[in-house]
């Protein structure tokens, strides 16, 4: 998407959920600021904006190279390891719960075994 700064100024703003006036307001700069930007920032309103909005990418708003926001994609990596983790540690529980029914089985298996030979040895056989 090729975009002027305005147009990712307004994008921002969108972003933000800020009228072009509290962006002003915010950003120190006067209210029909947002409104004539179309080619350049100067470099004091570049830091003002940055200070405002830290996560902003200048790269970005200047050039429209990358994400809005600096370092959006390793937060999504980051977003992504942390709900496969998550679905892991589910998956752990689950595998713990059906180890505890399994182990549970296993024992009355093995008490009945017991039981059984027990039988086998206290029952008394019939002569031939």
């Amino acid at each position: 998407m090729n975009t002027n700064i305005k147009e990712r100024m307004f994008k921002l703003l969108e972003d933000k959920h800020l009228t072009p006036a509290e962006f002003a307001q915010k950003v120190g700069v006067s209210r029909s600021y947002a409104h004539n930007v179309y080619k350049t920032i100067s470099a004091e309103v570049l830091l003002r904006i940055k200070e405002t909005f830290p996560d902003l990418s200048i790269e970005w708003l200047l050039i429209g190279s990358g994400d809005m926001y600096a370092g959006a994609a390793e937060r999504k990596r980051q977003a992504d390891k942390d709900a496969e983790v998550e679905q892991l540690k589910t998956d752990v529980e689950q595998l713990k719960q059906k180890i505890s029914l399994l182990e549970e089985v296993l024992s009355l298996y093995r008490e009945r075994e017991s039981a059984r030979k027990k039988d086998v040895f206290t029952t008394p056989t019939a002569k031939m």
